[in-house]
């Protein structure tokens, strides 16, 4: 009996070494593993803030282009089309493909809660009034770039509100507003310190004199004629 229970407690002390010996080697494991992914995981994470940061001077770079410069940064590769759509395309606004069904009632609409467009195209929107730049003035006061060539119904009254409000704007484009005259001019350019440039064409109630001292006045804006 005595060899009997020798035995049983030999066979226990050696189940409890091996208990013990094995627990010992699944934590050295879990450590080694455990280790391995806080390395995979600080290496994904400084990739995503490498990237992040990338991300970051693309979108300066985006940003800083003028609209239809950041639409054909947009086309050059997935990557830089995904960082466009997601933060420079929703600032961007294009009424042309539909310009003559476009009147004051739907821009009003349209404009009135998106106070972050940075760039409208109302170009050829021939059924629209000083409504419409009007109501653009009021609620996008973010706005840097405004084509309204050929909107042949507005007055001086619509430039200046857009002076008064918009004080951000860079591009202005008037080509074929025939009813602008100077002194909505000279308010863009007392207003808007921003002002880099100026679209004229054709026939406007300004003089070549009194646009030619209004050039030599701002010389920092290009008055730009379009062909």
């Amino acid at each position: 009996m005595n060899k009997f229970f020798k035995k049983i407690i030999f066979v226990k002390l050696l189940a409890i070494i091996f208990f013990f010996f094995s627990a010992n080697c699944a934590r050295n494991k879990l450590r080694k593993i455990t280790s391995q992914l806080e390395d995979l995981s600080l290496a994904e994470n400084n990739s995503l803030f490498a990237e992040l940061e990338l991300n970051d001077d693309l979108l300066s770079i985006i940003k800083s282009q003028d609209p239809q410069e950041a639409i054909n940064l947009g086309k050059v590769c997935k990557r830089w089309n995904k960082i466009f759509k997601r933060t420079i395309q929703p600032t961007i606004v294009d009424f042309t493909k539909h310009n003559s069904e476009i009147t004051d009632k739907y821009v009003e609409s349209f404009v009135k809660n998106k106070p972050y467009l940075r760039f409208i195209n109302l170009g050829g929107c021939n059924n629209i009034t000083d409504d419409s730049v009007i109501a653009i003035a009021k609620y996008c006061l973010l706005l840097q770039n405004l084509n309204l060539s050929y909107c042949c119904n507005l007055t001086d009254d619509a430039i200046i509100t857009i002076a008064e409000n918009c004080p951000n704007l860079r591009c202005i484009n008037l080509a074929g507003l025939s009813n602008i005259k100077i002194f909505a001019l000279n308010s863009l350019a007392s207003k808007c310190r921003t002002l880099k440039k100026i679209y004229i064409e054709g026939p406007i109630n300004v003089t070549k004199a009194a646009l030619g001292s209004f050039i030599r006045k701002n010389s920092h804006i290009k008055v730009q004629r379009c062909r």
